[in-house]
C-alpha cells in the first residue's frame, strides 16, 4: 500500500480547520468629509465579507440609506 500515490484538492477542506480554499474579504469606501463638523473627517463604508467574486462594495444607494437622517450624501462629479 505504500507504492499508492494520495492526494488532496487544493480547495478541499478535508475536516483539516479550514486550510485551502479562497481568504474571505471585504471591499468598501472611505471618503474624506469636509463640512461645518470638524470633529467628523472620515466615513468608511464597508461591504459585506464574502469570497472574493461575491465582495462587492455597497452602492451609493445603499450607502445613502444607512445613513438615513444623519447625514446626506451629495456627490460631485470630478471636472
Amino acid at each position: 500500500m505504500s507504492d499508492r500515490v494520495r492526494f488532496r484538492l487544493a480547495d478541499h477542506d478535508g475536516g483539516n480547520g479550514g486550510e485551502g480554499g479562497y481568504s474571505m474579504i471585504r471591499t468598501g469606501y472611505r471618503f474624506h468629509l469636509s463640512g461645518p463638523d470638524r470633529d467628523v473627517r472620515r466615513l468608511t463604508c464597508p461591504g459585506v465579507l464574502a469570497d472574493p467574486a461575491f465582495a462587492d462594495p455597497p452602492t451609493l444607494a445603499e450607502i445613502a440609506a444607512a445613513l438615513g437622517g444623519v447625514a446626506t450624501l451629495r456627490v460631485q462629479g470630478t471636472d
